[in-house]
């Protein structure tokens, strides 16, 4: 495994795990079962629910997942990234022997950390979540109380979606690399350039499909320099 430098030195031991594997056509070859398996755990769920509902129920219900315009469509799409976590863990399995945890690191550190970075950032959009309905194109389509009901299983499928995101592009990416490059703009570089390729909308105009994927890709860069910190 390559020197990491002062201050990266936390990332070393998030990728010691990584040493022994890290060449990258194992790196690049994971990537490749991760999203194969991903399709067919997708397929595995979608084939009985079409089933069970009907085609053209189901068609309906696949459109409010695409276009997120209800609750149960926003909370469908967040639980649609479950498939793909459980593909990378078999993936990362698979072809580098081992577990979800290393790529996350240890339980106890990582929940620490959530909780010191959440609770102030929950403070924050409390604080400025009023100033973003302001505007004159925002309107209510749902009262609170329908809403309300819907809350349990949004903040659970929010979480899957985040812990997806950060196993794959801070955990397996970011440690891969790292275990097999010293320079930070390789294992933290990359990741992030990813991330924000990963935001590509092509209905978007281009203007804002550019400042999305930018915004994407320095969130990267800034979740990736706190991965490596701590």
């Amino acid at each position: 495994m390559t020197p990491i430098p002062a201050p990266y030195q936390a990332m070393t031991a998030l990728a010691a795990a990584a040493a022994p594997r890290a060449q990258i056509w194992r790196t690049i070859l994971g990537l490749i079962l991760a999203a194969l398996f991903g399709v067919l755990l997708f397929i595995a769920v979608i084939v009985p629910l079409t089933i069970a509902l009907g085609p053209a129920e189901m068609q309906t219900r696949m459109a409010e997942v695409m276009n997120s315009n209800t609750p149960a469509g926003v909370v469908g799409l967040l639980y649609s990234f479950l498939p793909q976590m459980i593909a990378l863990v078999l993936a990362t399995r698979l072809m580098l022997g081992r577990g979800p945890t290393s790529l996350t690191g240890p339980l106890g550190p990582m929940l620490r950390n959530f909780v010191k970075v959440a609770v102030p950032l929950m403070a924050l959009w409390l604080v400025l979540m009023p100033l973003s309905v302001q505007g004159p194109d925002v309107r209510q389509t749902m009262t609170l109380a329908a809403l309300l009901p819907w809350l349990p299983a949004a903040l659970l499928g929010l979480l899957i979606q985040t812990l997806t995101e950060e196993m794959l592009f801070r955990g397996y990416l970011q440690q891969q690399l790292a275990a097999r490059f010293s320079d930070r703009w390789v294992w933290m570089g990359l990741p992030s350039l990813l991330f924000g390729l990963a935001h590509y909308a092509p209905d978007q105009p281009p203007l804002v499909l550019g400042l999305t994927m930018l915004w994407a890709a320095c969130f990267g860069l800034a979740a990736a320099d706190l991965t490596a910190r701590t």
